[in-house]
């Protein structure tokens, strides 16, 4: 029989610049979408998000992975630089962004199926306005991961709310639904997934449902390279796309009886 006890208990720590349109709770199933007893890897990524009239935000950082049982995670983002001409007299401008910290509790589980919650906490730590929100957020969400069998892939559902409840007064509110219905499919080698996060912006009053695709394929023993592509859809778009590319070192897998992907 398969044995399939993932996450019952993980605790995510973050530190990276969010785009203002993009909703940072979601992707549950990012790094945690196959039966590893310990795992651990580290990546270096590069995204850019563009917008009208030549503006764009840069951000550089590194993504590290670390379990300490079968139940407990910890995932650190670094940002190493991020650029942005998102400024009032359009010079870019460059420094870090906003501090954030994840928790996730995963509940339960029947079968492949696993639930739980968790709560995203921003803090305005960004040395410049155009970095950074300048408020204090929480983002509470609630949902689910459906691993398939014969590890055909993943799907996960996550409903959260990112709000304001402290801050810069000269600053917007934030209040941002965010709903994620991601599911992904993993092959012998590599992966293809749909990973986008729909948000309704309350004070904007405007829906962003985006196409988010993203593809990962070994290059080394050990090594992932991954890129990802987002389009909105809607006409009414803040963003014109963005797009991301990653290299992945797993540098601990420790397996349970059945093998695993490395995504």
């Amino acid at each position: 029989m398969r044995v399939i006890s993932i996450i019952i208990l993980f605790v995510c720590c973050v530190i990276s610049l969010q785009a203002q349109e993009t909703q940072p709770n979601g992707r549950l199933g990012e790094e945690f979408n196959y039966p590893l007893k310990k795992f651990g890897f580290v990546s270096p990524r590069y995204s850019r998000t563009n917008y009208d009239d030549d503006k764009y935000l840069e951000s550089y950082f590194i993504r590290s992975v670390f379990t300490f049982n079968d139940r407990t995670h910890l995932r650190l983002d670094v940002p190493v630089l991020t650029n942005t001409n998102l400024t009032s007299d359009g010079k870019p401008v460059f420094g870090l962004g906003d501090m954030n910290i994840k928790v996730t509790q995963i509940l339960g589980n029947k079968g492949d199926l696993y639930y739980g919650f968790n709560a995203l906490f921003t803090f305005p730590t960004a040395g410049n306005s155009s970095l950074g929100s300048g408020k204090w957020l929480v983002d509470p969400g609630v949902g689910f991961i459906y691993f398939i069998p014969n590890k055909g892939g993943s799907a996960s559902f996550i409903v959260d709310y990112n709000f304001s409840y402290a801050g810069a007064s000269t600053r917007p509110d934030i209040r941002v639904l965010g709903i994620a219905p991601n599911i992904d499919k993993w092959f012998k080698k590599g992966y293809v997934g749909y990973y986008a996060t729909w948000t309704y912006n309350f004070e904007k009053k405007i829906w962003d449902i985006p196409l988010d695709v993203e593809a990962g394929y070994p290059i080394a023993k050990q090594f992932t390279f991954s890129a990802e592509y987002i389009l909105p859809l809607l006409a009414n778009a803040t963003y014109n796309d963005s797009w991301s590319l990653k290299l992945r070192y797993t540098f601990l897998m420790r397996k349970y009886r059945e093998p695993s992907l490395t995504k």
